[in-house]
């Protein structure tokens, strides 16, 4: 075997292993998110795209400061971040912290699902399947929310009753 073709074996080995782990969903539709409403700091800095990087994830740190989870080259991010929301955001590289690891697109499709509101249901919680798709807990109306999902994010929800939970 010469080195190409031992370089090409182990890339489909290694694709068919990325596969088999849940980490390439080729079975998946595109997603399109959501354009974020004027004023939703969070959403607009989760839509910032470039060369090199996916924005994954935003929470806020503290009011004017958020938390941004990079997939890929962080100090890229950084300077497309410090450009578009200057001393607005702290970009970290992305960890798997549910013993998983997960694919940028299947990050930012939970990302949009845990934001979805609608009338009759809240979205309690979210977890990404082994298949790729986006298990989503339900306070409220199943029915509802299934439709919501279905048409804001088509083939990535699966749907079940969860209780929001409340502190005490």
């Amino acid at each position: 075997m010469t080195g190409t073709v031992r370089r090409a074996a182990a890339i489909v080995l290694l694709a068919a292993a990325l596969a088999g782990c849940g980490a390439v969903h080729g079975d998946l539709p595109p997603l399109a998110p959501p354009s974020p409403a004027p004023g939703d700091t969070e959403g607009q800095i989760m839509s910032v795209t470039g060369e090199g990087f996916t924005v994954c994830g935003v929470g806020q740190r503290r009011p004017g400061l958020f938390d941004v989870t990079v997939c890929g080259d962080v100090a890229k991010a950084r300077a497309v971040l410090d450009s578009r929301f200057p001393g607005q955001t702290v970009p970290l590289a992305y960890t798997a912290g549910d013993g998983g690891t997960h694919t940028p697109h299947e990050l930012v499709a939970q990302y949009w699902v845990s934001r979805t509101t609608g009338d009759g249901f809240t979205v309690s919680s979210t977890r990404i399947t082994g298949s790729g798709r986006i298990d989503v807990g339900i306070d409220g109306s199943l029915d509802k929310a299934r439709a919501v999902l279905e048409h804001r994010f088509p083939g990535w929800t699966t749907v079940h009753e969860e209780r929001a939970h409340s502190a005490l």
